[in-house]
């Protein structure tokens, strides 16, 4: 039996993009501290790659 992963199998391991983007934003709100006015927010939104306002959209929901 070969140990490659098919096609199938890799599917089975992806995550959905919007799920992506929701765990990026709190890892950027736990860098920033959820300081909204953070002057490193720009900085952490580059760092994990999504946008300001995609970080604001999951904001709330992370802050609960």
């Amino acid at each position: 039996m070969k140990e490659e992963l098919t096609e199938k199998m890799h599917g089975e391991f992806s995550v959905p993009r919007e799920i992506e983007i929701c765990n990026k934003a709190l890892c950027v709100w736990k860098y920033v501290n959820f300081d909204k006015k953070s002057d490193e927010l720009k900085f952490a939104c580059d760092l994990y790659e999504i946008t300001i306002e995609d970080a604001f959209k999951w904001y709330d929901y992370w802050n609960e």
